[in-house]
Order: structure tokens, then sequence, then C-alpha cells
């Protein structure tokens, strides 16, 4: 009799806890009326704008859900850490996509908590076009269309909820005028953190480190009209599974930390391929250590392709420049060392003498061609605990590609993918 006391007592104590809890899960929905369509801010059948939708829930317990209609919104949204809320639109492109904008030089949208979904942010010459400081983005497409000064894409500053993240997105920043700069990812805040998941981005830098910031890249599809990325104060940039190009400009991944003593770049690279212009003057990675500073590459199963140098480093003062290169596409005769960096590189299995072998270079198609060279001559280990199942496509990693009755990677962000498997 007491154990089925103690049972029921369970039973209504759990019962009691999923009842306490259920409003603060289960928020209510609000529709907004398309633009040109009748709407109520007061009664909110459907609300006529956003800013009366967003108002709304701040009355309405639980994480509660906006739904845009298709048109063209001019509104900026803010979603703040006490109020978290779903922004859904109705698609980011096509003919009933759901478009938002403002006139003024002020971030179109800021997010602090829960997420924005299947809309376009258009900007017209904004600093910033969004700012994150937590939350989600997701099937949303920011464009900045006219550029005459520096514009950021997407902002990460700290103090919301969680890591910003960027899934499944796409930015496209518009080229500066001449002495300006648009940037496609730039982190703001010390220590800010952000992840982008399967997103392309182009712009004059792709992404911007800041003090101490973490970029977790992942099946990111990029094109940099001046660099990949440029770190100029200290922070760690770990990419995988990612396609980057260069249109323009000499150096993909620029590491030099220089504003305060004592920072430290560090750049990972794992199973991405980087192509640049072919020019002779251009650099894939460019480490500068001066002050106290460091900088550090790591890069694994990865293609470097049309580059005139493949690393420079550069050593003066206190500062420390390190590479570790392994099974990689990485022409080891084409360096730039300084002659004061105290450690040499490390090169360790990689091919340097070897066209790449892909589908249709002229048309940027970077596949793995039957017969490359770069099939199954990656890492012969087992993939790590953590380490993507998938490649760029979200295809399996690991293919016996050579048919020599063993999977192993492959070099670079394509996985080749043997009839055998289909």
């Amino acid at each position: 009799m007491n154990r089925l006391r103690r049972m029921y007592a369970t039973l209504a104590l759990a019962g009691c806890a999923l009842v306490a809890h259920a409003p603060h899960s289960l928020g209510a929905t609000f529709q907004v009326a398309s633009p040109g369509q009748p709407g109520n801010n007061t009664t909110c059948a459907p609300c006529s704008t956003i800013k009366g939708a967003l108002a709304a829930t701040q009355l309405s317990p639980g994480t509660d859900t906006i739904q845009l209609g298709a048109g063209a919104y001019i509104e900026r949204v803010d979603i703040p850490l006490s109020n978290p809320v779903n922004l859904i639109g109705a698609g980011a492109s096509g003919s009933e996509a759901t478009t938002l904008s403002a006139p003024t030089d002020v971030p179109i949208v800021s997010i602090a908590a829960g997420s924005v979904r299947d809309l376009h942010v258009v900007g017209l010459n904004h600093g910033t076009v969004v700012r994150m400081t937590g939350g989600i983005l997701q099937r949303v497409s920011v464009t900045e269309i006219i550029s005459s000064s520096s514009v950021n894409g997407v902002e990460i500053r700290n103090g919301g909820l969680g890591t910003p993240t960027i899934v499944d997105s796409s930015i496209y920043m518009a080229s500066a005028g001449s002495g300006w700069a648009s940037w496609g990812v730039s982190l703001y805040s010390y220590n800010a953190r952000v992840n982008i998941f399967n997103t392309s981005i182009t712009a004059d830098f792709v992404l911007d480190q800041s003090q101490g910031g973490y970029i977790n890249a992942r099946r990111m599809n990029a094109v940099g009209r001046n660099h990949i990325l440029n770190d100029g104060e200290g922070g760690v940039t770990e990419i995988r599974n990612s396609l980057m190009r260069l249109s323009s400009g000499y150096t993909g991944f620029k590491l030099f930390p220089h504003d305060a003593p004592n920072r430290v770049s560090r750049l990972k690279l794992y199973n991405s391929t980087l192509v640049g212009t072919g020019q002779e003057a251009s650099t894939a990675f460019a480490l500068f250590a001066e002050n106290n500073n460091s900088a550090h590459l790591l890069v694994r199963d990865s293609v470097i392709h049309k580059f005139g140098t493949h690393l420079s480093a550069t050593e003066s003062g206190l500062g420390a420049a390190t590479a570790d290169v392994r099974y990689s596409l990485f022409n080891q005769r084409k360096l730039n060392i300084g002659s004061g960096v105290s450690q040499d590189p490390v090169f360790q299995a990689n091919i340097f003498t070897t066209a790449p072998g892909f589908v249709n270079e002229a048309a940027h198609d970077y596949r793995l061609a039957a017969g490359s060279k770069l099939i199954d001559v990656g890492n012969p280990a087992a993939l790590a605990t953590g380490e993507p199942q998938v490649d760029i496509r979200g295809l399996p990693r690991l293919r016996d590609g050579n048919y020599d009755g063993t999977a192993r990677r492959d070099m670079g962000a394509y996985e080749f993918q043997p009839a055998i498997y289909s």
C-alpha cells in the first residue's frame, strides 16, 4: 500500500510539474497582415504591423510565434532577451517571399533570443543589416544592395541567449566603395561566438574576427573579394567541410593580431577547399606575429589551389607564427618564411605536384572528378568523435573512392561518391 501511495504521489507531482511548465513552453501565434492588407494592432486578428505583434507577445506567456505574410514590410524588428519570439516569414525568395527592410542606418533585425526564419532582409546602405547577440537565423537571405560605406551583413555581439547561429541561409554584400569594405559576418564584442552552418556568404571580407572571438563554420560556401578571414585582434576560427574562393584580392586568410599584446589568432581548417585567383602575388595564408602576439595555422585534409604563395609567415619582437599542414594539396615550395621565424612549419603527407582534378573548375564546380589524385589520400584514421560525418553537400564523408576496399577521407570539401554507393 505504501508503495502504491508513493507511486501515485510521484505521478501527481509529475503531472503538476507538466502543468506548471506548459505555459512557458507553449506560446501563442500572432498573424501579421501582408503589406497593404487590413489589420488591427488592438485585436491582432491579424495585427497590422510587426511592431504591434511584438507588443502583443509581451502580454502572452511562453515563446510566441509571429507569422508574416508575403510582401515587403518596411519595419525594424527587435527581439530582446526578455521576450524570445519566433519570427517566421513566407519564404526568403520567389514571388511569395517575405521581405524586410528599413530606411534608416540602424540594424533592420536585432535578435537576442528566439529565431528569425524564412524571410529576406534587405539593407540599403545600412551600417549593419542584422545584429545578433543570441538566437537563430534560419533560411534567411541577408542582402546589402547599396554600399558607399563600410557595412556588416551580420554583426555578432555578446549579451544574448546562447551562441548566435546562422543556418541554411545566405548573405550577399555589395562591393563597398573606394576606401570602404563590406563584411559578411563580423564579431564585434570581446569573446563573441557564432555558429555558421550550411550558409553561403559573398562579401569583400567574408569573416571578421575580434578579441578572443570564436567562429565555428561548417559547410560554408564563401566568395571573398578581398579576404576570406581578417583576424587582427586574436580569436579562434574553425572551418570544416567548406568551399572558399577569392574572386579578386590577394590574401585568403590574414592573421595579424596587433591591437594589444598577448593576443593569439588561431585558424583551424579541416576538409575544405580554398581557391585563389591564380595571381603570382596572391597568398593563401598570411601570418604576422609581433609584440608578444601569436598567429597559429592548422590545416588538415584540405585543397589549397591557385595561389602564388601558399604560406607567408613573419615574426618580430617576441611574436610567434606557426603552421602545421598535413594530408592536404599544399605546395610546400611556395613559401615566404621570414628569417626571424623561430619555428619551422610542420608538413606531413601533403601533395604539391598534381592538379586537383575538379569536375569543372572553369564553372566553379570543385567536386572531385573520377580519377582525381585527391581521392582517398586524406588522413587514414577513422572519423574522430564529433567530427562531421558528411561533406559540404551533406553526403557521407568516408567512401572507398579508389575501389581498394578501404574507405578513406578525400582532400577538400567534396567527398567523391563512387557509383558502387548509388
